[in-house]
């Protein structure tokens, strides 16, 4: 799927696994539940897509612009994002179980919403050991109990910091 302008497209559900987008131009389109094992999308915009539930597992992201892409519950065992922009990337209970990272930059919000996910636990580019201010709340889901809790604490501070427990 080289030179390709696939912006704002639906491929939810779709069987990519080794396919190559080089060249190609992905934004706003949606990915939900598909297989991408192994394909190469090194170099290109992948912003504001929707990766939800996708299995990206050995898949080649090096170089992607991924701002604003929603990668939440997704597979990306194995990835290489190498240079990735990760800007407003949503990791929410996201595996990056093997992934090459190397000039990765994540937020602490990233690196929470990434902990949510037990295969990432060991990896050490990803531990905080506290966030400050209001990070936590965000990373919190509104259905969880722990909102109860959150709302008697003043996370408007920025000064105000969480430790950070990983089981």
């Amino acid at each position: 799927i080289n030179n390709a302008n696939i912006n704002g497209s639906n491929f939810a559900g779709a069987k990519l696994s080794g396919a190559t987008f080089t060249t190609s131009s992905i934004i706003g389109a949606t990915f939900t539940n598909a297989t991408l094992v192994k394909a190469n999308l090194s170099g290109i915009s992948i912003s504001q897509t929707n990766f939800t539930n996708a299995d990206l597992s050995g898949a080649t992201l090096t170089g992607v612009d991924a701002s604003g892409t929603i990668f939440t519950s997704a597979k990306l065992n194995n990835v290489d994002l190498t240079g990735a922009n990760v800007t407003n990337v949503n990791f929410t209970n996201t595996s990056i179980k093997g992934a090459i990272i190397t000039d990765v930059s994540f937020s602490s919000l990233q690196k929470l919403q990434l902990l949510k996910h037990v295969d990432n636990r060991d990896i050490s580019a990803i531990i905080v050991s506290s966030v400050p201010g209001p990070t936590p709340l965000a990373a919190i889901s509104e259905s969880s109990p722990v909102r109860n809790i959150a709302a008697n604490l003043d996370l408007s501070n920025a000064a105000t910091t969480v430790a950070v427990f990983i089981p």
